[in-house]
């Protein structure tokens, strides 16, 4: 069963117009591009005196033009003032360009005797403003008005206009293809209004009319919700669907004794690492090519795990790539393996390797992209470190139809977090670190900078070093000094001279490589960098990382930076410093990393905050907006646990 949402086509942009930039392909879609709120136009104010200044609500005013409005420019913009039927003056200002200017005074000289707009009353003392007023046709006047998305080529308006010309006509059809493919799944119209909570004497059609035409706005979220619910059924289907798709009978599935390996290692396995291996290995002697997860924070092991497990594939007879996404993280690992096992002679490839190996010869390859790009042969098994920096493309490049998968993250993205938490995927988990540590992270507002310096000093003082990582690696048209790498490094070194380094994504590998070394061999006290250090950077004289702007990162990156200091157990803190303010939605997904330490529970919070987009094994959506039967619009996380819940009650054998 392929998903409903594609790429759109030239033949799919003819059908939908302006529609297919929201990856709408077909028609019948056009009633699930769903508003993002309602505006409750139903109850004009007509006397300004009654107007509530305290109320944050916006509202609509209906009064006339009291007198011509003023043009003013830096910026462009029209000074209106309204008049109730008792002379009483409400003003607002309409901001645009010289031709919608043009319109809305056109607009407003036309309608001369009678005004809507819709915006936020204050008062200044005797003085009522609007503000954020935006005129209203008269046709919404005493009606709930649907506000729709938008981009840069189609606007809100615009979107609204299309969607609402075809919707009486496409509610039915969009509705008979709900029915088509959700009924033979759960088998009744009935059911399917059970999941999606719909009124037995409603119908799906009616149901997505009043999503866009309530009579009230707490009927359009209703309406809403009941087609979010059928989403996440759909979502559902898609998903156990699609992932029976890639099953496959294995290319190879005799997987050698992964223990008479393990001594080499030179360290005890925790009970955890050791079930994970047995958990994999079992795996790998299934009748399908295996599908798994391996997750677990910095310092659990994952590399021991997934190392073992490769030396037992290759000493069964398989090929196996480890991928992993940059080169110094390769170059640890092979260095790792290698060291292990010098006679399983695991290859390294990266960009730099020579192109006259022959890669498609060699039993175990280690490396970076680089081996998507070289005549590499078909693997058996194949395994993914950092799982959330590679596309769904990039995953399954190396992966034929018959290849083992193995995937593996500190902490998932939102779509992989949502396949385990409703038992779509596989997976073995490490909780259980080798070294204690007692991480601190604090929240820094703007204004506070003095009081982190002072940390960063105390911390270089006792001899210990720091990593300060910036949203952008150079200046540009739209970031200032303090947000880049670059501009900073050379601040940094005025305060602690000679004993500052650079790194980031688009300076030569030498240098980058040379920044590293300086900090493990103690010559460098503070490590300036961008997000490149997320990954594959062991430096264990880092006690402190601070982060500058947060707001500009996932909160899976800022937990995978967490995670660089006290490598060697003990002590560490991450400092979080907002140089601007931030809004509260903001503030609060920050705070997750206040109180939560656990990396599966990081990605847990991430995916409630962030959406878990589609779920099918073919989409890359991964996270945000559904993008297969809704558009524009998420489908909450605790609305897909209902759904999850009640078709779990319909069909327990079922569930799993």
């Amino acid at each position: 069963m392929a998903t409903v949402a594609a790429t759109p086509t030239q033949d799919a942009r003819e059908a939908v117009g302006l529609l297919s930039l929201f990856g709408l392909t077909q028609r019948w879609q056009i009633p699930m591009l769903l508003p993002r709120r309602f505006e409750d136009l139903r109850n004009p104010v007509t006397q300004f005196t009654s107007v509530d200044g305290l109320d944050a609500s916006a509202q609509l005013v209906v009064g006339r033009l009291a007198r011509p409005p003023d043009r003013l420019s830096n910026p462009p913009r029209m000074d209106v003032v309204l008049c109730d039927v008792n002379g009483f003056t409400l003003k607002f200002t309409l901001y645009g360009d010289r031709a919608s200017l043009d319109e809305f005074e056109n607009t407003l000289v036309s309608r001369r005797s009678e005004v809507a707009v819709f915006g936020e009353p204050r008062w200044y003392g005797k003085t009522l403003i609007l503000r954020s007023a935006a005129l209203v046709d008269a046709d919404w006047v005493g009606r709930v008005r649907p506000v729709y998305p938008g981009t840069r080529r189609c606007s809100p308006e615009t979107t609204r206009r299309r969607v609402l010309s075809d919707l009486q006509t496409l509610a039915p059809i969009t509705a008979a293809w709900m029915a088509q493919h959700l009924v033979p799944a759960v088998g009744s119209m009935d059911a399917v209004k059970h999941i999606a909570g719909i009124p037995p004497n409603v119908t799906l059609s009616r149901v997505i009319e009043r999503a866009h035409l309530p009579l009230a706005p707490e009927q359009g979220v209703a309406a809403q919700r009941m087609l979010e619910r059928i989403g996440a059924l759909w979502q559902f289907i898609c998903a156990l669907d699609s992932h029976r798709t890639v099953q496959a009978v294995p290319r190879w599935r005799a997987p050698a004794d992964w223990r008479r390996r393990a001594p080499a290692l030179g360290f005890h396995l925790t009970d955890e690492q050791i079930r994970a291996v047995d958990e994999t290995v079992e795996d790998l002697r299934a009748d399908v090519a295996m599908r798994r997860m391996l997750i677990g924070d910095v310092g659990t092991g994952k590399t021991a795990v997934y190392a073992l497990v490769a030396a037992a594939c290759v000493d069964g007879g398989a090929r196996v790539a480890v991928l992993l996404p940059n080169e110094r993280l390769a170059e640890q690992v092979h260095a790792n393996m290698a060291r292990w096992w010098p006679d399983l002679s695991p290859l390294r490839l990266t960009g730099e390797t020579d192109a006259s190996v022959d890669i498609a010869s060699q039993r175990w390859v280690v490396g970076t992209t680089a081996i998507l790009h070289r005549k590499s042969g078909a693997f058996d098994v194949v395994i993914i470190d950092e799982q959330h920096k590679f596309s769904r493309e990039q995953r399954d490049a190396l992966c034929s139809a018959g290849t083992h998968q193995l995937e593996v993250t500190a902490t998932c993205i939102p779509r992989s977090q949502a396949l385990i938490n409703f038992g779509m995927a596989r997976v073995s988990r490490l909780r259980q670190a080798h070294v204690n540590k007692r991480l601190h992270t604090r929240l820094w507002n703007p204004g506070e900078q003095s009081g982190l310096f002072a940390a960063i000093q105390q911390t270089c003082r006792r001899g210990d070093q720091v990593i300060v990582i910036y949203p952008r690696k150079s200046l540009s048209e739209d970031s200032d000094a303090k947000e880049a790498a670059e501009a900073a490094f050379v601040h940094w070194d005025r305060i602690f001279p000679g004993r500052v380094v650079l790194a980031h994504g688009d300076q030569d590998t030498r240098s980058n490589a040379e920044a590293m070394d300086r900090m493990a061999k103690g010559a460098a006290s503070v490590l300036i960098a961008t997000t490149v250090v997320e990954v594959g950077i062991d430096l264990p004289g880092v006690r402190r990382v601070v982060v500058v702007q947060p707001d500009r990162l996932g909160l899976v990156q800022l937990h995978q930076l967490r995670g660089r200091a006290a490598r060697t157990g003990g002590e560490g803190w991450f400092d979080l410093y907002l140089q601007h303010k931030v809004s509260p939605k903001t503030r609060e997904r920050l705070s997750v990393l206040l109180t939560v330490s656990d990396g599966f529970e990081v990605a847990e919070q991430d995916m409630r905050l962030r959406g878990f987009g589609s779920l099918s094994a073919h989409s890359n959506r991964q996270s945000g907006a559904d993008g297969m039967l809704l558009f524009g619009h998420s489908i909450s996380v605790e609305l897909a646990e209902e759904v999850a819940a009640k078709l779990s009650e319909m069909a327990p054998e079922k569930a799993n």
